[in-house]
């Protein structure tokens, strides 16, 4: 964690090196992050959006608290993923699914629709820590890297059908752990 605040301060004080720095510590998850999310689209376009992940980085690295985040790879995925999303929203390609707008994507939210994402968001990391392998792991290939039930299921040695299903339970038990905190009604999940 010590190394991650001093690549982040690196980044706010001395962006070029900060950030070539990032790049060489990050930029090959990033990649894969951005060109599995624009599976189909040009090269061209899953650089546009690794490109956009790290002047993100240095946009935002002040918001950035090691103690409030993840880890520094689990935020920088995160915002690839979201880069990405916004590429393939320019290009027309992309519907969001009630679960992505409910959860993860930024869309210039007033204060409290931006509180109750932040609980929202809070209430998920908890979920999955509290999953259990391999649930945690399909959650996470699923919705957080865009990965299909077969990649999954390759990925993980597992049939389709049993991905599938987990994914389901783990959906309904995230939608109920959102309706007892009282943050969603359950109907967009």
């Amino acid at each position: 964690m010590n190394e991650e605040r001093e690549l982040m301060e690196q980044i706010l004080h001395q962006p070029e090196k900060g950030l070539e720095q990032a790049m060489d510590l990050y930029g090959d998850a990033v990649y894969s992050v951005c060109r599995s999310v624009l599976r189909g689209y040009d090269t061209s376009q899953v650089e546009e959006a690794w490109e956009e992940t790290f002047v993100r980085l240095w946009k935002y690295a002040k918001h950035w608290k090691p103690e409030k985040n993840r880890g520094l790879k689990a935020y920088l995925c995160t915002i690839a993923r979201n880069a990405a999303i916004q590429v393939m929203d320019r290009n027309g390609r992309h519907t969001a699914t009630p679960f992505e707008e409910e959860l993860f994507l930024d869309s210039g939210m007033d204060l409290e629709q931006e509180l109750i994402g932040k609980e929202k968001k809070q209430v998920v990391h908890q979920a999955l820590e509290q999953m259990p392998e391999p649930d945690r792991s399909i959650f996470i290939l699923r919705f957080f890297y865009c990965m299909t039930a077969k990649e999954i299921g390759e990925k993980l040695c597992l049939p389709v059908k049993k991905v599938q299903n987990r994914l389901s339970r783990g959906k309904e038990a995230l939608r109920e752990k959102l309706i007892k905190g009282g943050i969603s009604d359950g109907e967009r999940i």
